[in-house]
């Protein structure tokens, strides 16, 4: 098996075995109700992760369980 291929098996291991949902940035806005901008505000003074990159992709992603706990606690806040 070539180096190639292997890294082929590897990314389709992976692909298979990863269940964690990732958000691209417009998803991710979408999905916790902000404009782009309030999104990077939020990101900017920490409320919000950063996005993490993946090797092979230029785009940024937000996994969707990090966002749940961002709702959880702008929630929590809300009640108080």
């Amino acid at each position: 098996m070539t180096a190639s291929d292997q890294l082929k098996v590897m990314r389709a291991l992976q692909e298979y075995t990863d269940k964690e949902v990732r958000l691209s940035k417009y998803q991710a806005c979408r999905y916790v109700g902000l404009s782009r901008a309030s999104f990077d505000n939020y990101v900017r003074f920490g409320s919000l992760p950063k996005g993490l990159k993946q090797q092979g992709f230029k785009e940024l992603f937000w996994t969707k369980k990090s966002l749940d706990e961002f709702l959880k606690l702008r929630e929590s806040k809300k009640k108080k």
